[in-house]
């Protein structure tokens, strides 16, 4: 029997070079600017499966992660892990972030 699987992420690697130089910088400007952001940091590249994959077959598109550990827990699971938790407090900061690059896109 084969079970479900979800295919690489894979980097558009001329869109990330884009995103890198012009929008980067615009967005990571925007998202300091976010009431609620304390820090903006460049992620290291990492190998991982993720259904948005299916998304970036389509369209050309780009990643990021929103910080939400629990407030005051010293202790960080990874996603699908039982003791899993997040600080929904981020919820609507990353909202926000994801509205303003939308709203700036064409800028």
């Amino acid at each position: 029997m084969m079970l479900p699987t979800h295919m690489s992420t894979s980097e558009d690697t001329l869109l990330s070079k884009t995103i890198q130089s012009r929008r980067n910088i615009l967005l990571a400007s925007q998202t300091r600017q976010t009431e609620g952001v304390t820090e903006v940091k460049e992620a290291e590249t990492q190998m991982g499966g993720e259904d948005f994959a299916y998304y970036l077959q389509h369209v050309p598109g780009t990643f990021f992660y929103t910080g939400a550990m629990p407030e005051n827990s010293q202790d960080v699971y990874p996603h699908h892990h039982p003791k899993f938790d997040i600080n929904e407090k981020a919820m609507p900061i990353a909202a926000k972030v994801l509205a303003n690059a939308v709203l700036s896109y064409n800028e």
